[in-house]
Parts: C-alpha cells; structure tokens; sequence
C-alpha cells in the first residue's frame, strides 16, 4: 500500500532546499525530480507518496551535516501541517492540541497512513507512541516526532520543558547526539516503536492562539473528511 503524504510536506522541503540553494536534480532520479515539481505545481492532481518523500530526504542528507529531519522541523510552521496545524495551532492547550492530533493524525498521510498514533496519559507524564514497522519510512518518522516537538513548543510559548523520553524505533542514519540537542534529552532505541514523552505539567499551558470557535469549525471539516473518506 502506497502512503500518500499532503502537499506541506513538499512546500517544506522544498522551501529548505531553495533557501539554502540546493539542487537535487543532479542527484535523484529523473522521474522522481519531475513527480515532485508536478505534485508542488498540482498538487490537486497529483500524489506523493513516503517512500519518495524519504529518497529526497536521504538525497538532501549529504547537503547537511546535521539530520535533515531536524532542520525541516526547525523551519517548519504548522500550516505545513495543514488541517492537523491550523487545529493545533487554535488548541486551548497542548492537551487538546494532541487529543485532536490522535484523532486527525491520518489526515497527514491522506487517510493513507499504516500506522497508528496514540495519546497515552497516566498520572504524572502523557506520551505518543507509534510503531515502527517499515525501515523505508523511517526519515518520515524522524521528521514527524520532530514536528510533534515544535508543535508542543509553538503552544508552550515559554520554554518548552525538554521530553522525558525519546525512544526511536529504528537507529538513525545520522548520530544520535544531534537529536539529543535538540530535544534536550538521551533518545534510546527500542526496534518497533517510536515514542516521546512530556511531563503532565505542561499540559495546561495556555495558547495565545488559542480560538474554540475557529478549532470547532475546524475540527468540523476535519471529522467530515475522516467521514467522506470512510465512505468511499
């Protein structure tokens, strides 16, 4: 099954790759360089799917010395995020923001997403976790626990308490001690399953964007994507 991903993902990419002056069309395929400038252009008409997501990344990798899932996450704003950013970005407080990220989570991948994301709050820290069950995503996973990172700090607003875990489900390609910078804690590696953890004090930090009636619209048209794709 091919893992379709929305346009934002190649409008941040992209946007990398032009602010740093890098072509990458001497070094990928062809056909892949032309399916990526024909989903940027149309995106209406055409999809994009992870893996090729995830050979761009890799290609682009020799251009940093630090994770390209990093630096995409650093330049990253949630709109890129589409629907599932403008939601988070209204959220009351990172509680709801991640409710209604494990809610819409498949609105990212088109509703094409194998795995599932899952919200899981116990007395003193709340974690999300995923498996990880396909090495060829595994750029993908990198870059989405990294974008859940700058969610959680965009609605902290002060000083994001750093994670109290990170565990990845795959060793990445790149040293560990550039992900341990950037989230301010150790990262284990567990094969099968991909987690970050917060403490439940940070929970109820306010958003100054904060809009319930803008986030219920949204969550409207969100829950009638959900359902129209359902149906088909």
């Amino acid at each position: 099954m091919s893992v379709k991903i929305i346009i934002g993902y190649l409008r941040l990419l992209n946007r990398v790759l032009q602010q740093e002056h890098i072509d990458l069309s001497k070094v990928v395929a062809p056909e892949l360089w032309q399916a990526f400038h024909a989903c940027l252009e149309n995106p209406d008409e055409h999809d994009f799917d992870v893996e090729r997501y995830a050979l761009l990344l890799q290609s682009a990798q020799a251009y940093f010395p630090r994770p390209i899932t990093l630096v995409l996450a650093e330049h990253a704003n949630l709109q890129d995020l589409g629907l599932m950013g403008y939601l988070a970005s209204t959220s009351l407080d990172l509680q709801q923001a991640l409710q209604l990220l494990q809610r819409y989570y498949s609105l990212v991948f088109k509703q094409t997403n194998l795995e599932q994301l899952n919200v899981q709050q116990f007395s003193d820290y709340i974690q999300i976790v995923w498996s990880a069950s396909y090495c060829d995503y595994r750029e993908m996973y990198e870059l989405n626990l990294a974008l859940i990172f700058k969610i959680a700090q965009s609605i902290v607003q002060d000083a994001l308490v750093p994670p109290q875990m990170i565990q990845f489900g795959y060793a990445p390609n790149t040293a560990l001690y550039h992900f341990e910078k950037f989230y301010g804690c150790a990262i284990q590696v567990q094969a099968g399953q991909y987690v970050i953890r917060f403490s439940n004090q940070i929970l109820q930090a306010k958003s100054i964007a904060a809009d319930q009636q803008l986030n219920h619209v949204l969550s409207t048209q969100a829950q009638q994507s959900l359902n129209s794709m359902s149906s088909f």
